[in-house]
């Protein structure tokens, strides 16, 4: 039975439906702040071309974050509204990992089992959210540690490993940081949710109302006293 994901995190917006067997239909757009007008559409349209209904699906799935503020409230909120009307599970993933995911088992980016995988997406203010992983034998994912919230001075590159960024072409640009030769541009996918999602199935209840957002912090923007001392 297909999954149904959302990933509105980022500034694109991202819907796909997962079979069982692997095969997948999707629709990924960078369309800006513009999600909430095309997302439900979006998923009218998509579950009409893959042939399904609602009561075909075994499953919701959606990006908890972290990422954009409006567009975790977003997916989130119109994820548990189907959810609760459809009585379905619904099963949060967090971004990074849904991007990874996407980019290592959908997209199918070569990487070595021995090799640590790091994903990092800008948070603005001159930070990353940042997360390690490895490989597993199980065709997924191993996240190391937590979520991480981590200054750009603060970030250093292993040129062993191989890095997954979203949205940090303008700090490269800026010889803010140098990245490694080992870098991949992304972004979060509904994909790589639905995908990671397909694994948690049976696990447990996964109830819409303990679907929660997962901001890492609760600062959109620096104040005042805050920019003066970045000058």
């Amino acid at each position: 039975m297909p999954i149904l994901a959302i990933d509105t995190s980022s500034q694109w917006c991202s819907v796909a439906i997962y079979f069982a067997d692997g095969t997948h239909l999707s629709r990924h757009e960078k369309v800006g702040n513009k999600a909430s007008q095309v997302l439900l559409t979006w998923i009218d349209e998509l579950m009409h071309e893959s042939q399904i209904t609602w009561q075909d699906l075994q499953a919701l799935a959606v990006s908890q974050g972290p990422g954009a503020f409006t567009g975790i409230r977003l997916g989130l909120g119109v994820a548990q509204g189907l959810a609760y009307a459809q009585q379905k599970p619904l099963i949060p993933i967090p971004s990074l990992d849904g991007m990874l995911a996407y980019e290592l088992f959908i997209k199918g980016n070569q990487t070595l089992p021995t090799q640590s995988i790091h994903a990092m997406i800008d948070a603005r203010m001159q930070q990353v959210y940042f997360a390690s992983y490895q490989m597993g034998q199980d065709k997924t994912i191993h996240r190391d540690s937590s979520l991480q919230l981590i200054h750009l001075n603060d970030l250093h590159f292993n040129p062993q490993d191989i890095y997954f960024a979203y949205d940090l072409e303008e700090y490269i640009q800026e010889g803010v940081i140098e990245v490694p030769k080992i870098y991949q541009v992304s972004a979060p996918h509904a994909l790589g949710i639905a995908y990671l999602a397909s694994f948690k199935l049976g696990l447990e209840k996964f109830l819409p109302r303990d679907c929660q957002p997962l901001y890492i912090r609760d600062q959109v923007a620096l104040s005042i006293a805050q920019r003066a001392i970045q000058k």
